[in-house]
């Protein structure tokens, strides 16, 4: 069970701070079950009530400096692999962020911005679902890495997205 003043990172939302713990005042008494106020990094003046023992929606600590380190090295070093099956992409797509995990968050977002950069050179655009996953996915990841880390989303997106600098 995470404490008041925890960062967490939860589904959909991405990174949150938890408020207070315990029974919202809008439920009736008798549903006696305890839940995270929390309060998302991204969405300012919003609150998310949840019950404590959710087993629907991924709720997890931050990821470590140590770990987001590694996602940044793992995203910059690995190539995407374009999937044609639109269905089975956009799936994969709800799965990463469902799950919460920063490595597939950072291939998906990779993979757009690589899958949009082709499609602008050749005057075209991506589908607005694209669009939207990949600034879900960017706005979660990049939440938690810049928490964890202390550094501004853009130095996050200079970091994996440039070419790696041999030395």
């Amino acid at each position: 069970m995470f404490r008041e003043g925890d960062y967490i990172v939860h589904g959909n939302v991405g990174v949150c701070q938890v408020k207070e713990i315990g029974m919202p005042d809008f439920l009736p008494a008798a549903r006696e079950r305890l839940y995270y106020t929390l309060l998302p990094y991204n969405t300012k003046g919003s609150l998310i009530f949840t019950p404590v023992d959710n087993q629907k929606v991924v709720m997890r600590p931050l990821m470590t400096a140590k770990e987001a380190r590694e996602v940044i090295d793992y995203v910059q070093k690995t190539d995407v692999q374009w999937c044609r099956d639109e269905k089975k992409r956009e799936a994969d797509y709800k799965e990463a962020i469902r799950c919460c995990n920063g490595k597939k968050l950072g291939m998906m977002v990779k993979e757009i911005r690589q899958h949009k950069r082709l499609r602008t050179e050749k005057g075209k655009k991506i589908p607005f679902q694209e669009e939207r996953y990949c600034r879900i996915a960017e706005d979660n990841l990049f939440g938690e890495l810049t928490l964890v880390l202390g550094i501004r989303p853009e130095e996050i997106k200079e970091r994996i997205f440039c070419p790696i600098k041999q030395a």
